[in-house]
C-alpha cells in the first residue's frame, strides 16, 4: 500500500480502512503490512493493525531496497502511461496534450491489472481476487483512441450534445 507522505495519521488510518473494505469484497483478508518509519509509526496506525491481527514490519531506515517491487511497479505504470500519451498526442495532436497524464496513467493501471502478463494465464486482478474471470479485450482501446465520427471533426453525435 502505497500513501502519500503528506497525509495525517487520520487519513493514512482511511485509506487503510479502504483498502481493506475493498480487498474483502474480493474474499481477501490484509494478514500483514511492511511499510515505512514514516506516517505507519503512529499509535493509532500500530493499534489497528494489532485489533485487526495483523502483523507489521519496518523497512530499514534508508533502505530503499527492501520496497523494491513498489518502486518497479512505479516505474512500470509511468512507463507504460508516458508510452500511451505520447502514442496518443502523435495520432491526436490537436486534441491530446500533456494534461491527460492522470488519466494516461489510471489506463496503464487498469491495463495492468487486467491482462495477464506475458507467459501467465491470470491476470493480477484474478490472481489478487481468486477468481477466473477474463476481461473482454473489447473493452481495451489505445489510449486517446476516439471513434471515427470524432477523428473527422464531426461532433454532433448524440453524446457531445
Amino acid at each position: 500500500m502505497y500513501l502519500h507522505p503528506s497525509l495525517t495519521s487520520e487519513e493514512t488510518l482511511k485509506a487503510k480502512k479502504a483498502f481493506e473494505m475493498h480487498a474483502e469484497s474480493f474474499g481477501v483478508m490484509m494478514k500483514q503490512y511492511h511499510v515505512d518509519n514514516g506516517r505507519f509509526q503512529d499509535n493509532s496506525f500500530k493499534t489497528h493493525c494489532e485489533q485487526g491481527n495483523q502483523a507489521l514490519t519496518f523497512c530499514g531506515v534508508n533502505a530503499c531496497f527492501q520496497n523494491g517491487m513498489a518502486k518497479r511497479r512505479i516505474r512500470d505504470l509511468q512507463v507504460g502511461a508516458r508510452t500511451s500519451l505520447l502514442h496518443a498526442i502523435q495520432k491526436w495532436p490537436s486534441a491530446i496534450t500533456i494534461n491527460l497524464w492522470p488519466y494516461a496513467f489510471r489506463y496503464a493501471n487498469d491495463v495492468n491489472n487486467l491482462v495477464p502478463a506475458k507467459g501467465k494465464d491470470l491476470s493480477p486482478i484474478e490472481m489478487f481476487s481468486a477468481t477466473n474471470q477474463k476481461s473482454p479485450a473489447k473493452q481495451f482501446y489505445h489510449f486517446g483512441c476516439p471513434d471515427n465520427a470524432l477523428q473527422a471533426g464531426n461532433r454532433s453525435g448524440a453524446k457531445w450534445k
